[in-house]
């Protein structure tokens, strides 16, 4: 493995958003799995496939980066490894109770554990395989771009929130898993779609966008954290026509960050 340090170059070199004429119309290459995964996540949300279809695309990242004759790590990787084992040793916890807590039995905690590891897991192959990738092809343009598309889908989930807040329908892969297994609660949150949930802090029932997450926090979470990239790579110099259209959006975009009554957000 390579830990990544930082190097100051000799001589001006190339912007990092730079990519070669002849290849800037190919839209699906070797990095194809983080194209489909973000350019798709609407198809993926219908189908109820969304939070698990990252699980998929790992595959083809690991067998990648296997192909790699030397792994790039960044800094601190030590620590981050030590963090994902003190994880994995949380498993011996999940059945203790705590003082003022309901007791736990069956398998009920494991599956709740195993679904984050996995997350845990996954986004760890996912930013080594970015790591490693060529530069000239999987640029950071590109990635952020990839970011902005989700910020817009969002975006697009929270106005749909608006205009049909009870919006509420079995996703494809319901169709074909047994009801008993969907219609718990917490598979029922990773499998069917919904736009928003109702929430009566306020005194009376308003919706909150979830579209396309599981929760309105998650919605808020991902909002601010895209938000960022929306702007880095729709407002930019070397934006093109996403210039002209992105005054267009950021005002629904913040429409819906009022709507949405995330606090956390806010």
């Amino acid at each position: 493995m390579t830990i990544l340090e930082p190097v100051r170059p000799a001589v001006q070199a190339e912007p990092a958003y730079y990519v070669p004429r002849s290849r800037r119309r190919r839209w699906l290459d070797e990095y194809w799995p983080l194209t489909l995964f973000f350019y798709g996540a609407p198809i993926w949300w219908l189908l109820g496939l969304w939070h698990v279809i990252l699980f998929v695309f790992a595959i083809p990242m690991v067998w990648t980066l296997m192909r790699h004759r030397e792994l790039r790590v960044p800094r601190g990787w030590g620590a981050y490894l030590l963090f994902l084992v003190w994880v994995a040793v949380g498993v011996a916890v999940l059945w203790v109770q705590p003082p003022g807590t309901q007791a736990k039995s069956g398998l009920g905690p494991l599956v709740g554990y195993t679904y984050r590891g996995l997350w845990y897991a996954t986004v760890t192959i996912a930013c080594l395989y970015v790591l490693n990738a060529d530069r000239t092809r999987l640029t950071a343009v590109r990635i952020g771009r990839m970011l902005a598309y989700l910020f817009l889908v969002t975006v697009a989930g929270g106005m749909l929130a608006i205009a049909v807040p009870t919006l509420d329908f079995p996703s494809v892969i319901e169709l074909f898993l047994p009801k008993g297994f969907t219609e718990q609660p917490f598979m029922n949150a990773l499998f069917h779609p919904r736009v928003a949930l109702m929430t009566d802090f306020l005194g009376y029932e308003q919706a909150r966008p979830a579209a396309p997450y599981s929760y309105p926090n998650a919605w808020g979470n991902s909002f601010g954290l895209l938000a960022p990239f929306f702007v880095a790579t729709w407002f930019g110099r070397d934006a093109g026509w996403r210039r002209w259209v992105s005054p267009l959006i950021l005002p629904l975009a913040v429409a819906t960050a009022a709507f949405s009554l995330n606090r956390g957000l806010w």
